[in-house]
């Protein structure tokens, strides 16, 4: 209200009864808006102009909110029958029902229990309230449910390399660096602190630089975890050239080749993909707190065509996440031939691969 517009009303009310005074300034007082309390979810991400967006992408904003919520759904029933099937192996031979040693076993399961809250948080999420536009989820679960799925990959990711490490008895660090405990100790803290950074910034938008922290920790992490897995996609090349004639049947030995040279297609990928995630992730910080990207609203198509881009690596690197621990189940004990220091190289190639995940 202007100092003019009070000015009158106070005119009136000093003319008009005392009654019609006290009547108005409680209308007033009551009017008011209440303060503004608990979360509010101001996310500092830039998104587009929901209503011109939604006439630009028509169909195609349907086909995205639909058809990777999907993708993960089946990603999701792929695990839980994975889960579901070793139990029931664990049931009748009391064996543990996984494939491997004790430890390969439990890796095995962490990795695919991760993948597991990635992509059921990613299909709860795109399918009930895509992006926020639905207004559906309260605050902050939408955000957090949002922010589980990278962090979640990059540890399955982490995990994935160990089982590598393991299965090919590789070495890309001190011994006491490749411990599951080791791992676990620097998984479970940066999960927790994701998920405290995304209620911080719920209820106090001040605190978006916790959430720049976190994706700083995560782009680090990633181009380590992309760098590693190039370093043993060249190990495991050099494998596949010393174990050659090193095997007692060549029909053995063209089978165990070629399973090793299909591993190694799919790390050799998993590194891209992991990489190329990490760049768009880097991406996405870089809207968020460089001043060029953060002013008014983003361009439709260059958010959607952003989103899809990160949706498809994230699918497709679950996928070669899937497929690179069944790759490494399926090594089994190869006799190699007599002792030469061709066959030597490729008996204690072949070795590195008996321990199956």
């Amino acid at each position: 209200m202007t100092v003019h517009g009070t000015m009158m009303d106070s005119v009136n009310c000093s003319l008009g009864s005392t009654v019609d005074c006290f009547n108005f300034t409680h209308e007033n007082a009551t009017a008011a808006p209440p303060p503004e309390t608990g979360p509010r979810c101001r996310w500092p991400a830039p998104t587009p102009n929901w209503t011109a967006a939604f006439e630009e992408w028509q169909w195609a904003w349907h086909a995205h909110i639909y058809l990777f919520p999907t993708l993960y759904l089946g990603l999701s029933i792929y695990i839980i029958v994975w889960f579901v099937t070793g139990c029931s192996k664990n049931a009748t031979t009391g064996n543990g029902g996984f494939r491997g040693n004790r430890k390969t076993s439990r890796l095995n399961a962490t990795l695919h229990g991760l993948v597991l809250v990635s992509c059921v948080t990613r299909c709860i999420f795109l399918y009930t309230d895509p992006y926020g536009t639905r207004k559906l989820l309260p605050c902050p679960l939408g955000p957090v449910l949002w922010s589980c799925g990278w962090p979640f990959i990059t540890a399955s990711i982490s995990v994935l390399l160990l089982v590598l490490l393991e299965t090919t008895k590789m070495s890309l660090a001190p011994p006491k660096f490749q411990k599951p405990s080791t791992l676990a100790a620097v998984i479970v803290p940066s999960l927790c602190f994701v998920l405290v950074a995304d209620f911080l910034v719920a209820y106090d938008n001040s605190t978006k630089y916790a959430l720049l922290v976190c994706q700083a920790m995560f782009i680090i992490w990633g181009t380590l975890l992309g760098i590693g897995f190039l370093v043993v996609a060249w190990k495991m090349r050099h494998i596949v050239a010393n174990s050659k004639g090193c095997f007692t049947s060549q029909e053995v030995g063209v089978q165990e080749t070629s399973r090793l040279k299909r591993l190694n297609d799919i790390v050799l990928a998993c590194s891209v993909i992991a990489l190329a995630l990490t760049s768009i992730n880097m991406y996405a910080v870089i809207s968020i707190y460089v001043s060029h990207f953060r002013s008014g609203y983003t361009s439709p198509w260059r958010w959607m065509i952003f989103q899809t881009c990160q949706r498809f690596l994230e699918v497709s690197i679950v996928v070669v996440i899937l497929l690179a621990v069944q790759g490494t189940g399926k090594w089994k004990g190869n006799k190699v031939g007599p002792p030469s220091s061709a066959a030597t190289r490729g008996e204690s190639a072949g070795a590195s691969l008996n321990n199956p995940v």
